[in-house]
């Protein structure tokens, strides 16, 4: 009797969980990073920054749904190819 009831209560736990996928279908959105100012880099000499993405951008994307990526500045040619072929905007 115990293993039909519990069979009976597991056949009803499982037809009512949905099946949640892995796949997030969310968009990606590069977002170019800027230059350190110069007044920046001469107040911190012992930082080793060339460039920042603004937290508020990130946060801009992310509040729309999306999944934001930062695009580094200054790399080679097909770092920015593959990265772009990678984005959704």
């Amino acid at each position: 009797m115990f293993k039909i009831v519990a069979a009976a209560v597991a056949l009803c736990l499982c037809s009512s969980v949905q099946i949640i996928s892995a796949e997030n279908d969310r968009p990606i959105v590069g977002i170019l990073a800027q230059e350190v100012s110069q007044f920046l880099l001469r107040h911190y000499p012992d930082k080793n920054f060339d460039s920042y993405v603004a937290a508020s951008y990130v946060k801009f994307i992310e509040g729309a749904g999306g999944r934001a990526v930062p695009i580094f500045i200054n790399k080679t040619r097909s770092y920015y190819e593959e990265l772009l072929n990678s984005l959704d905007g």
